[in-house]
């Protein structure tokens, strides 16, 4: 197939490219500057430096493409709504309609299990029926399920949707090589309730076979948990991620609740004082990664034939081989 991929500069869009690319797919890829030109490149694809906004130019790529994989996201966690609403929604409804116009046949959306995050318990072995987060204190995961829903209600004989759903997604240049890792070294990351609840992840390489599968599925316009097999107490997985990332593990732990107040409380000296700089710590954060939460992949059984290729023990070793 011919595809248009955004987000391939990305830690999860650039294993997305390479499984793409050896499966003997041809990708062109969306990249914001001047600076992916090599990264892109050197792997043996196209690239695209137009914008998003340009309807015109977008429709005459898509018209030659199979099929659309939207990777692209705003991850942040603190921000103006406006921010969130532009990225997540804002771009996601316009790459929809210019795919339909360019009769592209299949539109992949890389969603997040978040979507199903509301209120603050534990949310264990939930499927897809889970109702939406429409919380306000969880931008990220609010915008997301609004950006999921508008994939999905696009679905159509001649125009196939499929929204993926990873929990933590993880592997060799994640968020734990690039910001928790360093927090934890500099004694600024702690655990929640020491940690001790299960906690869905998903490796990037079974996020990347879900996403080939994807291609080549019957779709029918539903979302799909995608996430590893083994389930693991959070800080029992966290420890492992950092250790084999040659970081430090944290000793220091906070009652949940206690740090979902606290946070709250930061982001009100933050609005307040108007500063730029993001908080050390917000409630979504608290969210994601403090409460027991676990995924049944059934329907990405189904639907894909979705099996992880990877397991969590081999994920690790590769982590520490890279060092």
């Amino acid at each position: 197939m011919k595809i248009f991929l955004t987000g391939a500069t990305g830690f999860a869009g650039n294993h997305f490219l390479k499984r793409l690319l050896s499966d003997g797919h041809e990708v062109v890829c969306r990249i914001r500057s001047d600076s992916g030109i090599k990264t892109i490149e050197a792997l043996g694809s196209s690239y695209w430096l137009g914008s998003l906004d340009d309807d015109v130019a977008l429709q005459v790529l898509l018209s030659n493409c199979d099929a659309v994989i939207h990777c692209a996201a705003y991850l942040k966690f603190w921000g103006p709504e406006k921010e969130f609403e532009d990225a997540s929604i804002g771009i996601t409804k316009s790459l929809l309609e210019d795919a339909k116009i360019a009769q592209v046949k299949r539109f992949i959306f890389i969603s997040a299990a978040s979507v199903a995050m509301n209120e603050r318990k534990a949310l264990i072995d939930i499927d897809e029926s889970q109702p939406y987060c429409s919380s306000t204190e969880l931008p990220y995961s609010r915008t997301k399920a609004i950006a999921e829903q508008l994939v999905l209600s696009a679905h159509g004989a001649h125009f196939k949707t499929i929204a993926l759903c990873p929990p933590f997604i993880w592997g060799n240049g994640d968020a734990v090589d690039k910001q928790i890792g360093k927090a934890s070294d500099q004694g600024q990351f702690a655990w929640f309730d020491r940690g001790q609840y299960p906690y869905a992840t998903c490796h990037v390489d079974n996020l990347s076979h879900a996403v080939s599968l994807a291609l080549r599925a019957e779709l029918d316009g539903s979302a799909c948990f995608i996430a590893d097999k083994s389930l693991l107490p959070f800080k029992e997985f966290m420890t492992q991620r950092l250790r084999a990332g040659g970081y430090k593990a944290p000793k220091l732990s906070l009652p949940t609740s206690v740090a979902y107040k606290i946070a709250g409380l930061i982001e009100g000296i933050w609005k307040v004082l108007n500063l730029k700089s993001d908080p050390p710590l917000v409630r979504e954060m608290v969210r994601l990664m403090g409460y027991p939460f676990s995924l049944a992949t059934t329907r990405a059984k189904k639907t894909l034939g979705y099996l992880p290729m990877i397991t969590v023990q081999q994920g690790m070793k590769n982590c520490r081989e890279r060092i």
